[in-house]
């Protein structure tokens, strides 16, 4: 946990969406086999004095607990300024997915299915280049209402992202009962591959394997998150890793700059490739 999350109360996040103090960062993703662009993740970004920079997970983890009202209005700002983003950019010719982290709360109501749709026509975005990426710091409360809402994305070609996948409350139950596209192995594994003593990195080896086999024989992506080395880089795409995110493709950036970035990739070609590193 951050030294400053547990100051951070409902409260002055209602005050920071009403102050506009919140904004969006864009991460670009690359698909391993083609080395061009597999999507974008949005992620939201808090700069303040007193706390430092506050990002996506750590809103998460208080909003989990915090009023159901307040994760509906911090789920509406995020939603509005990212389809905003996404629909010049489809107007422009970028079209790849761009993934919307969500607090699991959000997704257990209904209204989130029907202001979901609401955007998509009023925004005139395609649902096929949109992605509703899963981050549960908490247990779901009702199953039924997440897996109704999360099955009707699905339908309108909406990618279904399992986050932190194993380490968090996320788990291989989801696989029966979500549509899902994409597993997302977090940095800890990716860096845990690599970072350890033999005999530790020798068990996260075995254990990341038998997920991506796991994940490919379901017909699932599995997407390397926090990827910072050239090492850790050859060492997920020998485990057979689909696509990557991390520092070492490039950190989150304003909106501007990640539109420069995707239309410079549009334009080679139409095929959306990056310059990127090889290895």
């Amino acid at each position: 946990m951050n030294a400053y999350e547990g100051l951070i109360l409902p409260e002055t996040i209602e005050r920071a969406i009403a102050n506009r103090e919140l904004s969006l960062a864009f991460q670009v993703q690359n698909h391993l086999p083609t080395n061009s662009l597999f999507g974008v993740e949005v992620l939201t970004r808090w700069q303040t004095p007193e706390r430092g920079r506050v990002d996506t997970a750590q809103l998460i983890r208080v909003l989990e607990k915090s009023s159901l009202s307040l994760v509906q209005r911090f789920h509406e700002w995020l939603l509005q300024e990212a389809f905003s983003y996404i629909s010049v950019w489809q107007e422009i010719g970028i079209k790849l997915p761009v993934y919307i982290n969500f607090s699991s709360r959000y997704l257990q109501c209904k209204d989130s299915l029907h202001y979901i749709l609401y955007l998509i026509q009023e925004y005139q975005v395609d649902p096929h280049y949109l992605g509703v990426e899963l981050t549960e710091t908490a247990p779901v409360t009702d199953r039924a209402e997440i897996f109704f809402v999360l099955h009707h994305l699905s339908l309108l070609g909406i990618k279904i992202v399992l986050d932190d996948f194993c380490t968090a409350y996320c788990s291989l139950e989801y696989l029966c009962d979500l549509p899902v596209d994409i597993i997302k192995l977090d940095k800890t594994f990716v860096h845990g591959l690599v970072d350890h003593s033999p005999e530790r990195r020798a068990a996260i080896t075995t254990i990341v394997h038998s997920l991506i086999h796991m994940a490919h024989s379901l017909g699932i992506t599995v997407l390397a998150e926090g990827v910072e080395t050239v090492e850790q880089l050859k060492t997920v795409i020998n485990l057979g890793c689909d696509a990557y995110q991390g520092y070492l493709l490039s950190p989150p950036v304003p909106a501007p700059v990640a539109r420069i970035m995707l239309s410079d990739a549009t334009k080679k070609s139409g095929s959306q490739e990056l310059s990127l590193l090889s290895v």
